[in-house]
């Protein structure tokens, strides 16, 4: 265990290969080289969101404004929907990353939505993953002769988003765009008092397990006035029911410091 819920084996891994390699160039330069026509995979387009957000002030720990607007965007610009899109690879540091971006996209939890098997197996952590990502979805592409396929990329704790469309025709010109400002405009934000008292419910939590066995409850708590505050807890009694209890909605009385009454 790493953190509750999540075992290693479910979590981005360093040691992997982390090899990859993408050559990309003009049309004309490819049917110059005399490249086969039939085996050519075209970046369709690409789609960023750099309005950076704090985990603990996102109102909606849940939701991705960012990847919303960014699926949007690219899928509008190459005129299908998600449904119409062969391939997938979402980004699968952890698996709260894939479950934003399902729910973000509107997916079925039963379909595929890796061509790598995920970060566990392959790419390692910090976007480096992406060009395995690419390489991949190249190559079952030509593979399964699918026209189309969607790669995403992910920064920090779902910090900043990335959405790449890959396309068998270059049915339209590429694009490359940010939906920053439009994220900026709709983030709903929450205030942090890392000081504040009073009555709260849980939001979101997890229990750290350290190498010497020591556990700690990290508790993201909405405050009844609206705000947020977030408390970590050394208490092995509380890890414990944490790690076999459901503590989202619980109700709580925050003191000073680290003292907490739970209702």
């Amino acid at each position: 265990m790493l953190s509750f819920p999540y075992t290693k084996r479910l979590v981005s891994q360093w040691n992997v290969d982390q090899a990859a390699g993408l050559i990309l160039c003009t049309l004309e330069r490819a049917r110059r080289l005399g490249l086969d026509e039939q085996r050519f995979v075209y970046p369709l387009a690409v789609v960023d969101s750099e309005a950076m957000l704090t985990f603990s002030e996102r109102r909606d720990l849940h939701r991705s404004p960012g990847f919303e607007k960014s699926f949007g965007r690219a899928l509008s610009h190459v005129g299908r929907s998600i449904d119409e899109i062969e391939l997938l690879e979402l980004y699968s540091c952890f698996p709260a990353a894939i479950r934003i971006q399902q729910r973000e996209l509107g997916l079925d939890r039963k379909r595929r939505v890796t061509q790598t098997g995920g970060m566990t197996f392959g790419g390692g952590p910090l976007n480096n993953f992406v060009l395995q990502a690419w390489v991949k979805m190249v190559e079952r592409m030509r593979e399964t002769s699918c026209e189309s396929g969607l790669v995403t990329a992910v920064s920090g704790f779902l910090t900043k988003q990335g959405v790449s469309v890959l396309g068998r025709e270059p049915s339209q010109p590429f694009l490359h765009d940010q939906v920053s400002e439009e994220v900026r405009a709709d983030q709903a934000t929450i205030e942090v008092d890392p000081h504040a008292q009073g009555s709260a419910r849980v939001a979101s939590y997890t229990v750290i397990h350290e190498r010497d066995d020591e556990q700690r409850v990290v508790l993201v708590l909405d405050l009844d006035d609206g705000r947020r505050t977030l408390r970590v807890i050394g208490d092995p009694a509380l890890a414990r029911e944490a790690s076999s209890e459901e503590l989202c909605g619980r109700r709580l009385e925050l003191g000073a410091e680290a003292a907490v009454r739970w209702s």
